[in-house]
């Protein structure tokens, strides 16, 4: 449950709420205030039932992205590593979340607090080469 809250953004230790918010495309409150109430809950019944609404959400408003929206957000939350997709059109690698991205100087990546200023991109939706 605690590495669910997390991919989430609703653990203490997880990235900032509006950093979630904007890689989840979940309304800035709903994980406002489900992190809130999961700060307040106690016992693993109670911590789920703040955390699987949460996932309710994000499953139905991502829709074909939901994977790549659950890739940026575990990469955020330190659970894996950069996440990219296989684009069979382009035989390539397209790299998920990269505006939510910045270096720390121990090479690992961690959450920027304003995703206009890191550049890149964080669609989730197919794009032609140029």
């Amino acid at each position: 449950m605690d590495r669910a809250a997390a991919v989430l953004g609703l653990a203490e230790t997880a990235p900032g709420a509006e950093v979630a918010a904007a890689a989840s495309q979940l309304p800035g409150g709903v994980v406002v205030e489900a992190r809130e109430r999961l700060a307040s809950a106690s016992g693993l019944i109670a911590r789920a039932s703040e955390v699987a609404p949460t996932f309710a959400a994000l499953a139905q408003c991502a829709g074909c992205g939901l994977m790549d929206r659950l890739a940026v957000l575990g990469h955020l939350a330190g659970c894996w590593g950069r996440p990219y997709r296989w684009v069979p059109g382009t035989r390539r690698l397209l790299e998920l979340g990269r505006a939510f991205w910045q270096q720390s100087p121990g090479g690992r990546a961690e959450a920027v607090r304003g995703s206009s200023d890191a550049g890149g991109t964080h669609d989730f939706v197919d794009r032609k080469p140029p």
